[in-house]
């Protein structure tokens, strides 16, 4: 017996779950890692589009941070396909939203795995922000991207930068301390 059957909650007396905000392929990777322990973060597609107001939205922005959306902006539309550094930054929140800490593991495994491929994508900044939107602060996924960071040194783009200075202020000062002080043949 769940909290949810002795506490009344509404989802256990009608039998289902209302899912808002969420892909459905998404949820679908999600009870496959339920059932096999293991999951793809490969060819995830995008079935549905989160909704604008959401910490999750797929809507990209252009050079000048605009927002766009429509036939005007297909440089800047989001890909059918999710990067795989989204499809564990999304799995991740799920942990976090439905307490499933084995996810939560796995997805943080994953998310170290697949940023060195990803930060090669034109979308990279776009994926690194919605997982700065998706994730508390105290998350794995920051720690390890911090780490990421740490290890590219002073080859970080000017996009990302300015995203560590706005989500990360504390951990980019020190980043930029630990690079003053490092050899130059380290940087």
């Amino acid at each position: 017996m769940t909290i949810a059957d002795t506490q009344g909650f509404q989802e256990a007396k009608d039998g289902r779950v209302d899912l808002v905000d969420v892909e459905p392929e998404l949820i679908a990777t999600m009870l496959r890692f339920l059932y096999t322990g293991d999951y793809d973060d490969a060819g995830v597609g995008r079935t549905t589009r989160l909704s604008d107001d959401s910490a999750m939205s797929t809507q990209r922005k252009n050079s000048d941070g605009v927002k766009e959306s429509g036939a005007g902006a297909a440089s800047d539309a989001p890909p059918s396909m999710f990067l795989p550094m989204e499809v564990n930054t999304l799995l991740h929140s799920y942990s976090d939203q439905f307490g499933i800490s084995s996810l939560k593991a796995a997805t943080t495994a994953k998310f170290t795995i697949a940023l060195s491929k990803d930060s090669k994508s034109s979308h990279f900044e776009e994926a690194v922000r919605l997982m700065f939107e998706a994730t508390p602060d105290d998350s794995d996924l920051r720690y390890e991207l911090l780490n990421w960071c740490i290890d590219k040194g002073r080859e970080v783009s000017d996009a990302f930068k300015e995203l560590m200075k706005q989500h990360e202020p504390v951990s980019w000062k020190l980043y930029l301390r630990m690079m003053d002080r490092l050899p130059r043949r380290w940087k």
